[in-house]
C-alpha cells in the first residue's frame, strides 16, 4: 500500500510535458520544450513549430504587427513575416514555423484560436 503514492508519479510527470494548446500529432512532430506560456515542436525535417500563448491584463494591451490582417483567426490576427500573431477575448498568440510556411502557419493559428475561444 505504501508503494501506490509512487505509482502515479511517472502519470504525474508525463502530464506536464504536454503542451496545453497543442497536441504532437497535429503539430505533426515531437514536443521539445515546454514553458509556461510557449510550446516548441520539432521535426526529423530539421523544421520547428513555437506555439506562445500570454495572458494580457487586458485586450486593450495587444499590440498586432503592422503585417497582413487575417479574418476568422480570433480578433486581430495578422501575419507578420514568419509568423502570424492575434488574440482572443485576452490572450495573445504567436505561432512561428522554422523555416517559414505561412499556409501551414495559419491553419495552426486556425486551430489556437478556435482552442483558446
Amino acid at each position: 500500500m505504501r508503494l501506490a503514492p509512487f505509482l502515479a508519479l511517472p502519470l504525474i510527470a508525463a502530464a506536464a510535458d504536454q503542451c496545453p494548446w497543442l497536441s504532437e500529432a497535429t503539430a505533426g512532430g515531437p514536443l521539445v520544450s515546454v514553458k509556461p506560456t510557449s510550446c516548441v515542436f520539432a521535426r526529423k525535417d530539421g523544421a520547428s513549430l513555437t506555439v506562445e500563448v500570454q495572458t494580457l491584463k487586458s485586450p486593450r494591451e495587444f499590440v498586432a504587427c503592422k503585417g497582413q490582417s487575417l479574418t476568422g483567426i480570433g480578433n486581430e490576427a495578422s501575419e507578420c513575416g514568419d509568423s502570424v500573431v492575434g488574440r482572443v477575448r485576452n490572450q495573445a498568440f504567436t505561432i512561428r514555423i522554422t523555416p517559414p510556411r505561412p499556409e501551414k502557419t495559419r491553419k495552426i493559428a486556425e486551430l489556437i484560436a478556435g482552442f483558446l475561444f
